[in-house]
Formats: structure tokens, sequence, C-alpha cells
């Protein structure tokens, strides 16, 4: 069973999505939890929903600001320390997608997207590993199986995760000797907002109906089956896995959907 009653975890990118799904969880547990975004509504709507659904409030921290900025980053860190007294579990979950093809991305954009995705992780881990190593705690990373194939579409994503996945490698082998574990979590395509963005309700629909083709069970994955594997990962049950990137994509790497006869 996954035990988290008494652990202090932060999760970035928590006010909706995969990250406010696998900070319930946690909540749902008994462990405390720093929740981190851009946005102020929603932070307190993700609040609001925890509360709605049985969880105290002192259980709850939150920092609101950029990811990738240094006093961001700071303050989930320092904050949660103060707050809970310790640091379990660094969830690097926050990160955006740019749709773009090579060609018609900036320098600009490239940098964004690197800074959020892959530089922000590792300043982070770093900035956390003395808290891990008194917890022997342990870091999940939320990556993508974008980052294992080549496409003409979401590029720079792809690359940036491809970086992630190799950066969890180095860090889990460079941490291990502090007695800190680094793992990652690589979903396929999962039912959220974050693949339907700026559409309307039939277009998202339709992207995500087309998006089922691709994968061999023949259906998206939830929330739920992402978080479970995140918690797993997070939890004492995972105690000797390190390096891992565990893809939980329904088959999607494997090929394409198979029609039934």
């Amino acid at each position: 069973m996954m035990k988290f009653e008494g652990k202090v975890v932060i999760v970035t990118g928590s006010n909706s999505g995969i990250g406010k799904q696998t900070a319930f969880e946690l909540l749902r547990k008994g462990a405390k939890v720093t929740i981190h975004g851009q946005n102020e509504q929603k932070i307190s709507d993700a609040i609001s929903d925890f509360k709605a659904n049985g969880i105290c409030e002192d259980s709850i921290h939150y920092v609101i600001g950029p990811v990738q900025d240094p006093q961001t980053q700071k303050r989930l860190i320092a904050e949660t320390v103060e707050k809970f007294g310790k640091l379990d579990v660094l969830i690097n979950n926050a990160g955006i997608s740019h749709d773009k093809s090579l060609g018609e991305h900036s320098a600009e954009q490239f940098h964004k997207v690197m800074g959020i995705n892959v530089e922000s992780v590792l300043s982070l881990s770093r900035q956390a590993l003395p808290h891990l190593e008194k917890t022997h705690g342990n870091i999940v990373n939320i990556s993508s199986v974008s980052g294992q194939r080549a496409a003409l579409f979401w590029q720079f994503y792809r690359i940036s995760k491809a970086a992630l996945d190799h950066a969890t490698k180095i860090m889990a082998y460079d941490f291990a000797r502090s007695g800190v574990r680094v793992n990652a979590v690589s979903p396929g395509v999962i039912k959220t907002n974050f693949i339907a963005r700026n559409t309307t309700l039939e277009e998202s629909d339709a992207q995500f109906k087309n998006y089922e083709s691709y994968v061999p069970m023949n259906r998206l994955g939830t929330l739920q089956e992402i978080s479970n594997v995140i918690l797993f990962m997070a939890s004492e049950l995972a105690s000797f896995m390190t390096g891992a990137i565990v893809v939980v994509d329904g088959g999607m790497l494997l090929g394409p959907a198979i029609k039934k006869d």
C-alpha cells in the first residue's frame, strides 16, 4: 500500500490536470502538499475543490509564480520547509508545449520551452537536494512519450522532454550517493485541457478521437491512471528504483491502434 501519512511534497504546475490530480491524491493519503501555478484564480479554485472533497486546508500551502523564476524556486523550497518542517518528495510537473515546426521557432521560444521543461527542473532539484538528503526522499519528473518519438509537430516540446529523460538519469546517478532517488513518469495522450487548449468543445472531442487512433488500447489515458503511477514512484514501494523512465501510454510507443477483425 502506498503510504504518505506525514510526508511533505511539492508538486509544481498543480493547479490543473495531472499536477492537480496528483496533489489531491497525495493529500487524500495524508501528505502535506505545496501546490504551485501562475494563475491565482486557478490556485484558489484548486484549493476550493480539495476542501470540498474533505481535505484540510492546513495540509496545503501554495506558491504562485513562473517555475523558471529563481525567486519562485527559492520560495517553493523555503516556504515548504518553513511551514511543514521538511521535504520528502519533489514532483516536477510544470511544463509548456509549443506546436510550431522547427523552421517556425525562434531562439526566444526555444529558450522558453527548455527553460521551463528542463532548466527549472534541474535548478529546483538541486535546491531541494539538501532537504531530500535528510529525509532519504525522492524526485519524480513528469516527462512525455513525445520525447521518445520524432514527429513534425510539437518539435521543441519533444526535444525538451528527451532532454528531461536524460537529465533524470544523470540526476539519478549523481544523487544516488546522497540516498535520493530520481525517476520520471512518461505519459502518453491523456484527456486533459493541455492538448485541447484554445479549441471549442467539438474540436476538442474530434482531437481526442483522432489521438485514440494512435493508441493500441483504443482510448486515452485518465488523470487518475497517471497519478497512480506517479504516487507509486514517489512511494517506498519503488524504493529500489532510480533512473527509470516509466512509460504510461496504452501502448502508443509500440505502434498505432489495430482494428478488430
